[in-house]
């Protein structure tokens, strides 16, 4: 045997144990990395429609459409919940959400709905908080990563109406621009009231105009309104047109004069069924007046004098500065006697301020 032989194959085992022990050192090292390559964490956001805001008639429910995004790189399974805020108002509000079955794959979304139902005494607003928890669902041999949880914050608000399990009615403007009107002289300013039956049976709808207490709103007991129909009687979902018409007096004071259409249900025993809307009417000033004068011509000699007086009274709606003036060829024999300014009042349509003028000829002529 050549001794060389056996110095080879002493070698040959040593190398072979040497590998051996680098690979049990080098391989401990590589298992976290690909566990971190098959579990990347879960990743998602939340979107609404409507994105805030909703509202809803007190006995009633409303709905939001909830979509869940999968922005991470593994399918995922949702685990959905809501709750309200720990307020007095949010006691009348409560929340319902569907869950969204199966798996949302990367890149895509899951639809679903969660109502908002208030009890018939509920008012103001109420916070609902939707939480999403997502679960990654990789196909093995990945390892999922980490869960996210995602919230969202939507705010419901009481509307004006009113509804419950049998009787509900809703007011509104026919046109929303009709709500706020100015008045440009004419004898009649109409307003159109939509009434709805949203209750669940045939009702019998009483209506009422009153003078309303609103910011700025002035005392309207010179106007005269007048409501077209005090009842109607409207089946399950169906609509009806009202028509109330303010009469506005010549020379009506400049100011803004508020009202409310209310609408009760008569058949509903708890008479808690009503709803109420609001409109109002600003009158602007007006800025007209007559002229009297004490004399329409006089007979004066050069170098005398000759008076006259001139009255103004306001025919518009309101107090107002007013200044005289002079014009013509011979604008300079006249002069003021006093001042040739002053307030003009409205005085409830019965304000006057008199001038004094003396004209005094030269001998030009």
């Amino acid at each position: 045997m050549d001794p060389r032989e056996s110095i080879n194959a002493h070698a040959s085992k040593r190398a072979f144990f040497l590998v051996g022990l680098l690979l049990l050192s080098v391989l401990p090292l590589f298992a976290p990395t690909a566990g971190a390559d098959s579990g990347r964490d879960a990743s998602i956001t939340i979107q609404t429609s409507p994105a805030n805001g909703l509202e809803v008639n007190p006995g009633e429910a409303g709905e939001y459409t909830v979509r869940i995004y999968n922005n991470g790189p593994t399918a995922i399974t949702l685990q959905l919940s809501s709750s309200e805020e720990a307020t007095q108002e949010c006691g009348a509000y409560s929340s319902n959400i569907q869950q969204i079955p199966g798996v949302v794959d990367s890149g895509d979304y899951g639809e679903t709905t969660m109502n908002v139902t208030l009890t018939q005494t509920a008012e103001g607003t109420c916070d609902t908080t939707i939480t999403a928890q997502a679960s990654e669902a990789p196909t093995p041999p990945e390892v999922a990563g980490q869960p996210a949880t995602e919230t969202k914050i939507v705010t419901t608000t009481a509307g004006d109406g009113s509804g419950s399990a049998v009787f509900g009615v809703d007011l509104s403007m026919a046109n929303e621009n009709d709500r706020n009107q100015q008045w440009a002289g004419e004898s009649f300013i109409e307003y159109d009231i939509v009434v709805e039956n949203t209750g669940q049976t045939n009702e019998t709808i009483a209506l009422t105009v009153d003078e309303a207490d609103g910011s700025g709103c002035q005392n309207a007991d010179d106007l005269t309104v007048e409501l077209d129909q005090e009842t109607v009687t409207l089946d399950q979902n169906d609509t009806e047109t009202v028509t109330v018409s303010v009469e506005v007096p010549a020379g009506q004071q400049a100011n803004k004069y508020c009202w409310e259409i209310t609408g009760t249900v008569t058949s509903d025993p708890s008479q808690e069924a009503s709803d109420v809307e609001e409109f109002d009417l600003t009158v602007p000033e007006l800025h007209e007046c007559t002229m009297e004068l004490t004399k329409t011509s006089m007979t004066v000699d050069p170098g005398s004098e000759g008076t006259l007086s001139a009255t103004l009274a306001n025919i518009g709606n309101s107090d107002w500065s007013v200044t005289m003036g002079k014009t013509g060829s011979r604008a300079g024999w006249v002069n003021y006697d006093g001042a040739s300014s002053g307030l003009l009042p409205y005085a409830d349509g019965e304000g006057t301020t008199t001038f004094d003028l003396v004209v005094s000829p030269d001998d030009s002529v």
